[in-house]
């Protein structure tokens, strides 16, 4: 009379979930093998297979090992027996693992595990923090997942450093690395694309040093700045004066269009935006919020400038 979901409800509001209604298979057994086996491998300093099947909580296993100082060999070990023994029993669980591979340094996936893929980024996390400085709780992780672009999140590193010793290790591949150097300091969170170039590098840094306001986040795409995000501490006291002097600091293009977002830290319907050389807003990212929550200098603030930069028809 219910149905399978009904049921299903019914349990998880009563009594317990059972495994079942998920539609998943159960893997205890599995679990409970990459646990024992796992943990006793060479190299494994520590090694958890999180698990769950229920209605309630999701279908789900997260994996974590940390091989903080073994080698690439006994790395593309541990993942290959993990890959032996999940088969394919787990197609129907949301999937996670991360390897610890040094201090503060971790290689990540979803459910495709390459062996011999994850123990080279181990050996070139390792390289890079072999040439950067860094502080105790300075971190980098490294996650690919064959649906999206490969990301690396960088925390506590010294951003010129960090981007100087990328280059080499990442050569031509197509990595997302977002950077946040000093969290104390307040310093930009820098997302870079790479490749990155030497002399682009060089340049983006004179780029955003000259700015007369101060960055909060940007992105660098093919070399060039696409988005950046500035602080207006006094209004309107130079704020028009600063954003134009941050066009003609960093020269958009058609080709390299720049979205530039100013934002108040009281907020107060002072925030605005203008493509510049394009001309692509939404509320959902925050760059066009509905004129009617800005104040009327704010908004003709903005219109202004996007009728001198953008390139929307009008």
């Amino acid at each position: 009379m219910f149905g399978r979901f009904g049921i299903c409800v019914a349990l998880a509001m009563g009594l317990a979930a059972l495994p079942a209604c998920t539609g998943a298979p159960d893997r205890s057994r599995e679990v409970e093998q990459l646990e024992r086996e796992i943990s006793a491998m060479p190299g494994v300093k520590l090694f958890s297979a999180n698990s769950e099947n229920s209605f309630e909580r999701g279908t789900y296993l997260d994996l974590e090992a940390e091989m903080t100082e073994a080698s690439e060999d006994r790395i593309a070990a541990v993942v290959s027996r993990i890959d032996q023994i999940k088969g394919d029993g787990f197609g129907e669980y949301d999937q996670s693992a991360e390897f610890t591979v040094g201090h503060g340094l971790s290689v990540a996936r979803s459910a495709d595990l390459d062996p011999r893929q994850i123990a080279d980024d181990a050996r070139r996390l390792r390289q890079v923090t072999a040439a950067v400085p860094a502080a105790p709780d300075s971190e980098i992780k490294w996650f690919r997942n064959p649906s999206v672009a490969d990301r690396m999140e960088a925390d506590n590193l010294p951003r010129q450093d960090l981007l100087s010793a990328l280059r080499p290790v990442l050569g031509d591949e197509a990595v997302r690395v977002r950077i946040s150097s000093d969290r104390t300091a307040g310093d930009a969170v820098w997302t870079v694309n790479f490749p990155l170039s030497a002399e682009r590098q060089d340049t983006v840094d004179h780029q955003v040093s000259a700015l007369p306001l101060k960055a909060l986040s940007l992105i660098v795409d093919d070399g060039h700045i696409s988005r950046l995000t500035v602080r207006v501490d006094q209004w309107p006291e130079g704020v028009e004066d600063g954003l134009v002097r941050i066009v003609e600091t960093i020269g958009p293009s058609p080709q390299h269009p720049l979205m530039l977002h100013w934002s108040t830290p009281s907020g107060q319907g002072l925030d605005g935006s203008v493509n510049v050389g394009a001309c692509a807003y939404g509320q959902v990212s925050g760059d066009d919020p509905p004129e009617e929550s800005l104040i009327p200098d704010a908004a003709e603030l903005q219109k202004k400038l996007r009728s001198k930069y953008d390139t929307c028809p009008r």
